[in-house]
């Protein structure tokens, strides 16, 4: 079943808002403007509920309820009041008593409302609900609605008052100046004769006041211009409608025939709620002459003046109210016979009548007294107001008089009050925020700062931060960005509210800070509030957070090569192996002297670069560190320097003057020289080609102990280090690119000049296998340093090894078993082994070496570890060991050593050997396992 609900409100926003809550909840909604119009629906419709508010035009509510519920089809359908007007416990009580079931204040939160309505619904659905019911006689409503009605209208009535209280104070500035006034006033009555007109009118025009007075307009338009007298003839008719007259212009025609230009202003005044004539005031605005005595008012215009004015009025004499006008009788609440026959001082608030009988007294004396203050009333039924007094002495009746204007400000207080508490606990909170804050006038003068703000910048005071020059406080981008913020500003063009700058401390160091900018009230002033929030640890947290990520990408970018330049090698060392081999072979095979011999050397030289290569390769990717010794660096310095590419590097770069500053003591370091000395050559290759033409590099070796963090590096291990220092005064390099040189193939040198792109590459990646860090520093066209630092070792030096002879590493015969799936690779080693004596056989994966030795034995396995497709050298070994546990073996690969090498170690393999190898090389490692 459809619920109806009719709802009354003379304001058609509520109706709307009304109506859509409740179709939201499914109901059908009437409508109406006034409790008449109600009425006649709810007898047509009969609604299942009314909702109706109080003041309205026709018939309000409170007359609404009272006929339905003296109407027997109505009588039973729930009544509920909606008001924003009638607010007070009275109020409710009187509804009530009515008949309504609900008495509601505005507003209500919507749910709220709803949920009312629903319960008195359901209510009404029971089958116990009876109605309220009205209470009373018909008399005793009437009675009691007047009283409330004429209640609600007397406060209509002083709100209005308040509202308007830049009228009443323009009213009481005209007041106060009328008796000094030099400006002419004049009145008409509602036929247009002219009632009185100010004396003043004789200076200006030259003609008497009595010239005018009981004259008609018609009869004086001879002062118009015509077009003025048409001008003033319609600006009459509009101020006779009600309206205001502002500020025209006329042209007066004087009595010696001079034209004036006049300023006219005119106002309506009421009696009996009609207007009885005009009041307007001309002024010469041709010369602006002050003229005083210009203005002699009658008591009578005084009054018509005064009665009309909204503002309170009032005239004592000897301590006794003479005058009031019906305004001072509301604000006090008086009747204006009472207020007269009371002293002056009795509506005074006590505490304050001392200090207002003293001025009062001093002004009727004639002596200097502030003419306007504030101070307290009691009125009638002793409420507590707030009054704006404005005074003047004048005489009256030849004698000294007062005359003031009050304006009732007890809500302007009230308010002033709050904001005085508001701007208190604002203040407060200001002071016990962890944020910066600073309330800063336009021109950016400083009025507060709490002491946050000034902790951040290093400051003991307001005073010493506003000393400090902005340039000063600010770094210089930041302090370039204030000064456009600020230009900006000037020009009314959009700066945002939220922004970041970095500032300098008293004591020189640099924070960032995130701002937020708003305009506020202060004091009543247009102020605007900064608060400060220091983020320069959040800065810094999201510069190390970036560094750290561009150092990650680096990291898995070198991973990723180093994974393709791995098997790269591994794939190269397979085809220089069989190269080197069978170099090897041939050498023993041909006589001394012979071209063919020669040709031989020649391509086991080939093959000795191409396994350089392979080996800077297999550096870049970190996997080239197969064996280090004892070594001192002045060592590998020293011998470097004896070599032919050093040579050919002094010859390219005549002009480059190479400088050695090696510490003499220099402690020795655990490192691969191959390594080290490649690594010294990259860095000075690099070092003579960044100088354009003539210039310097340095050399210097020192021991250091480090205990603090490197750049680029998250943390040290603390201890002793082998430093080594490569300088130049060459270009220099940019700053942007200082974290791409060691990315492989990555080079800012122009075509043709040298290398492979790797040289960087490869200095990065020996310092890394050996545990060292590396640190550069360059300034664009001064040069560039590379300090790298490599741990000490304590143990000490080895003598170099000298070749072994072949007798130290022949065959007695053993039987060998080659396992390699590169057939090249297994004819090198077969071919070498059986050199060197051994009986050799060869299988071409793993599991073809299982199932030779299920049915066959050897005494040593030469394995490769990675070999495709098939099982690898670990598994193959694992298989054998359940065959032939005991089964020796050395292991070949050319890759680096990887954890499965060290697995098959682990359960009994020998030796590790790198491809390409020698015959030196395997048959020493054989020779050992076998002795093993």
């Amino acid at each position: 079943m459809n619920t109806n609900v009719l709802i009354v409100d003379d304001n058609s926003d509520n109706l709307y808002l009304l109506k859509i809550l409740m179709e939201k909840q499914g109901w059908n909604v009437h409508e109406a403007l006034n409790g008449s119009v109600a009425l006649k629906i709810a007898q047509d419709h009969m609604p299942d509920l009314i909702v109706s508010d109080i003041l309205m035009p026709v018939m309000d509510g409170y007359p609404l309820c009272q006929h339905c519920k003296a109407d027997q089809k109505l009588k039973n359908i729930p009544f509920v009041f909606y008001t924003a007007t009638y607010t007070e416990p009275k109020d409710e009580k009187f509804a009530l008593a009515l008949g309504a079931d609900r008495f509601i204040i505005k507003p209500e939160e919507p749910s709220t409302l709803i949920n009312i309505l629903i319960e008195l619904l359901e209510e009404k659905n029971t089958e116990n609900f009876v109605a309220a019911r009205p209470l009373g006689e018909e008399m005793e409503f009437f009675r009691r609605y007047n009283e409330i009605l004429f209640h609600k209208l007397e406060k209509k009535i002083l709100d209005l008052e308040m509202a308007n209280q830049e009228f009443k104070e323009l009213e009481e500035r005209y007041r106060l100046n009328f008796e000094n006034i030099t400006d002419v006033i004049f009145s008409f009555d509602t036929n247009l004769n002219i009632l009185s007109m100010s004396p003043s009118v004789e200076k200006i025009l030259g003609y008497k006041a009595q010239d005018f007075i009981g004259c008609p307009l018609s009869e004086i338009g001879s002062i118009l211009s015509p077009q003025s007298l048409e001008k003033a003839i319609n600006h009459l008719d509009q101020i006779f409608k009600g309206s205001i007259l502002p500020p025209s212009i006329y042209e007066f025609i004087g009595k010696d025939g001079t034209l004036t230009v006049g300023e006219v202003s005119g106002s309506p005044f009421i009696r009996n709620g009609k207007v009885a004539g005009i009041v307007c005031v001309g002024r010469n605005i041709t010369r602006r002459k002050k003229a005083e005595d210009a203005l002699r008012e009658s008591e009578e215009r005084f009054r018509i003046l005064t009665e009309s004015s909204p503002t309170a009025i009032l005239l004592f004499q000897n301590d006794r109210w003479i005058y009031a006008n019906p305004a001072a009788t509301a604000i006090t609440g008086y009747p204006n016979q009472e207020l007269l026959s009371m002293n002056f001082w009795d509506v005074v608030h006590p505490d304050d009548r001392q200090s207002v009988m003293e001025r009062g007294q001093k002004r009727q004396q004639g002596m200097p007294v502030t003419r306007r203050y504030e101070f307290r009333i009691l009125s009638k039924d002793k409420t507590v107001k707030w009054v704006d007094l404005s005074g003047e002495t004048i005489v009256y009746n030849g004698n000294p008089a007062g005359i003031i204007s009050v304006l009732e400000i007890t809500e302007r207080k009230k308010m002033e009050e709050e904001l005085k508490q508001a701007e208190e606990n604002f203040r407060r909170s200001l002071e016990d925020s962890p944020l910066g804050a600073l309330i800063i006038v336009e021109t950016g003068k400083m009025m507060y700062a709490n002491r946050a703000l000034l902790d951040i910048y290093g400051c003991k005071s307001l005073e010493e931060l506003e000393a400090i020059p902005a340039k000063d406080r600010y770094t210089p981008e930041s302090f370039a960005e204030h000064e456009d913020r600020k230009a900006k500003r000037k020009k009314d063009r959009y700066v945002p509210s939220e922004y970041e700058v970095s500032i300098v401390r008293r004591d020189g160091d640099i924070r960032h800070l995130r701002v937020f900018r708003k305009e506020v009230l202060w004091s009543g002033n247009r102020l605007f509030q900064v608060l400060y929030n220091d983020i320069t640890e959040r800065k810094l947290a999201e510069e190390y957070q970036k560094s750290m990520q561009e150092r990650l990408q680096r990291a898995e970018k070198m991973e990723v090569l180093g994974r393709m330049a791995g098997k790269v090698a591994h794939d190269l060392n397979n085809v220089l192996g069989a190269l080197t081999g069978y170099s090897e072979l041939l050498l023993m095979q041909l006589p001394e002297g012979q071209r063919a011999r020669t040709n031989a050397e020649k391509i086991m030289q080939s093959t000795q670069k191409g396994a350089a290569i392979i080996q800077d390769l297999l550096t870049m990717a970190r996997r080239g560190v197969t064996a280090t010794e004892i070594i001192n660096l002045n060592s590998v310095i020293a011998g470097f320097f004896k070599t032919p590419v050093f040579e050919g590097m002094k010859e390219q770069y005549p002009r480059v003057v190479i400088r050695t500053n090696c510490d003499p003591d220099l402690m020795n370091i655990k490192a691969s020289p191959v390594h080290m000395e490649k690594m010294l050559m990259n860095l000075l290759s690099n070092a003579v080609e960044a100088v354009p033409d003539a210039g310097e590099v340095s050399i210097r070796t020192e021991n250091r102990y480090l205990d603090r963090d490197i750049r680029g590096y998250e943390r040290i291990e603390e201890g002793d280090y082998v430093v080594l220092t490569v300088s130049d005064t060459g270009t220099g390099i940019e700053a942007e690119n200082l974290d791409k040189i060691f990315e492989p193939f990555y080079t800012n040198k122009g075509m043709g000049r040298s290398g492979t792109g790797l040289g960087l590459s490869i200095v990065w990646g020996t310092v890394k296998d050996h545990d060292g860090y590396i640190e550069v520093q360059s300034n664009v066209g001064k040069g560039t340093t590379f300090t790298l630092y490599f741990p000490v070792t304590r143990e000490g030096m080895t003598l170099p090894r000298q070749k072994t002879p072949l007798e130290r590493y022949r065959g007695r015969g053993e039987s060998v078993l080659v396992v390699d799936d590169i057939a090249e690779q297994r004819d090198v080693a077969s071919g070498l082994l059986a050199q060197m004596g051994y009986q050799v056989h060869t299988a071409s994966g793993g599991e073809e070496a299982v199932e030779y030795l299920r049915e066959n034995r050897a005494d040593l396995l030469v394995l490769d570890m990675i070999m495709a497709p098939g099982i690898d050298g670990l598994e193959t070994y694992q298989r054998i060991l359940q065959i032939h546990p005991k089964q020796k073996a050395i292991l070949v690969s050319g890759f680096s050593e990887t954890d499965r090498v060290r697995e098959a170690q682990r359960l009994g393999a020998g030796a590790y050997i790198k491809k390409p190898y020698t015959m030196e090389t395997i048959g020493m490692a054989i020779r050992d396992e076998l002795n093993r």
